[in-house]
C-alpha cells in the first residue's frame, strides 16, 4: 500500500510541475519546449508506478 501512496504522491508532483509550468511560462517556444519534456517523463513516472504495484502485487502472492 506504502509503494501506491509513492506512485500517487509521484503523480502529484508531477501534476504540480506542469501546472507551475504552464503558469509560469509567458512564451509558447518554452510552453512548448516543456510540454515536450513532460510528454518524455510521464510514461518514465507510469512505468515505475506500474512496476511497483506489480512488483508488491506479485510479491505479496
Amino acid at each position: 500500500m506504502n509503494e501506491l501512496l509513492i506512485g500517487t504522491y509521484v503523480a502529484g508532483v508531477l501534476l504540480a510541475a506542469v501546472f507551475n509550468g504552464y503558469m509560469m511560462s509567458d512564451h509558447n517556444e518554452e510552453l512548448t519546449a516543456f510540454m515536450v519534456g513532460v510528454i518524455l517523463l510521464w510514461p518514465i513516472a507510469l512505468a515505475t508506478a506500474v512496476g511497483i504495484i506489480i512488483e508488491t502485487v506479485g510479491g505479496s502472492s
